[in-house]
């Protein structure tokens, strides 16, 4: 990860690759906010387990967190390149945690 310089707030970026997939493990660590959810604009999700249990996969656009949960989403990088808002969503507010960065794939 890196910060980002483009926005006003140093967001640490990910960057991913046009045609890959990312196993993210989602960890729930807040202790006062009862449950939050977890989305990243433009893209659909695979869950594929939760609390270290496989599951069987479900697609998802959301993945509603509470303390102390943990939830494995697959992401597909299905987009066409630049910056992708990572959100996360409270009852009375949604806020950017990260952004993630599309990257052209090294020459071979």
């Amino acid at each position: 990860m890196r910060a980002c310089v483009a926005f006003r707030y140093p967001f640490p970026l990910v960057d991913v690759e046009k045609g890959k997939c990312y196993r993210l493990r989602l960890i729930m660590m807040a202790s006062n906010v009862e449950n939050y959810l977890f989305s990243v604009a433009g893209h659909n999700m695979t869950l594929v387990a939760l609390d270290g249990v496989p599951v069987v996969p479900l697609q998802v656009t959301k993945v509603n967190m509470h303390i102390g949960e943990r939830a494995d989403v697959i992401l597909c990088a299905d987009q066409e390149p630049g910056y992708v808002r990572v959100y996360t969503q409270v009852a009375w507010d949604s806020v950017v945690v990260t952004l993630i960065v599309y990257v052209l794939a090294p020459s071979r």
